[in-house]
């Protein structure tokens, strides 16, 4: 009868989540969405993340070097 639609967007349910003018029960179910991202696209980003860090540090690398 009811489906769960599949949240893709961890990112703006994370917010939600930290909005404390939602209400108790939004808030709930974006802490439950954030807590269901599986592993793969928790470490998929975290991946994302290093790769982008380390592209950064040798843009600052390379500045410095000028």
């Amino acid at each position: 009868m009811f489906s769960k639609k599949p949240h893709g967007d961890v990112r703006k349910s994370t917010q939600k989540v930290l909005d404390t003018r939602k209400d108790p029960l939004t808030r709930l179910k974006h802490l439950r969405v954030v807590i269901e991202m599986d592993d793969e696209d928790c470490e998929r980003r975290r991946m994302e993340c290093l790769d982008e860090m380390s592209n950064l540090e040798k843009q600052f690398t390379d500045l410095k070097d000028q």
